[in-house]
């Protein structure tokens, strides 16, 4: 389909083909012979045993995952970044609130659970909807990853919805902790005068 889009002049390139050998101790000597032939061409052939063939395009497709696993982790850690800020505006607008909270008999301890709480709630909030989302996109996309041949298909499991949850209730736990720190080391009079 590629090759008769409009201005391609690759209509008919073969890219691979699969040569079967009797013995397998003419392997080395079949493949020399085979790139011999071809290496003055534009495109000379590359060839390889099938065994080869397939660590190589395998070991492709594991460099891309864990490239992924990279490109996810520095996701999580700006999505925590962008709830801790939130959390902490949130915190600073609330200063007179928790001073009034403290002259009331609240201990400092409560009032930082309080805001570890709303880490939580609000990390809860997005997380979910995300996760629902990613399933659904995993479980009704029937998504590929595919090099020279080799396919790995990702399907959405219950793990992933239990791994998305688990990263979002820690991911909110964390985004609350300083901003909780902070409040309840404040002192009453500080609060008060905090604009």
């Amino acid at each position: 389909f590629l090759q008769q889009a409009p201005g391609s002049r690759g209509l008919g390139v073969v890219t691979q083909y699969n040569v079967k050998v009797e013995n397998p101790r003419d392997l080395k000597r079949v493949a020399e012979a085979i790139d011999a032939e071809f290496k003055s061409e534009v495109d000379p052939t590359q060839t390889r045993s099938e065994k080869a063939f397939v660590a190589r395009a395998a070991g492709d497709l594991l460099e891309l995952i864990g490239f992924t696993r990279w490109l996810g982790l520095g996701c999580v850690i700006a999505v925590l970044a962008l709830v801790a800020n939130t959390v902490v505006l949130s915190v600073q607008d609330r200063i007179r609130e928790h001073a009034v909270l403290q002259t009331l008999g609240f201990r400092s301890s409560l009032i930082a659970r309080f805001i570890v709480l709303e880490g939580l709630v609000l990390s809860l909030a997005g997380g979910v909807l995300g996760t629902a989302i990613a399933f659904a996109v995993l479980h009704w996309g029937q998504f590929s990853l595919s090099n020279e041949g080799l396919s790995i298909n990702f399907q959405a499991g219950t793990d992933v919805l239990a791994r998305g949850l688990g990263i979002t209730v820690v991911l909110g736990i964390l985004a609350g902790l300083v901003p909780a720190w902070q409040a309840s080391r404040r002192e009453i009079v500080e609060s008060f005068r905090a604009v």
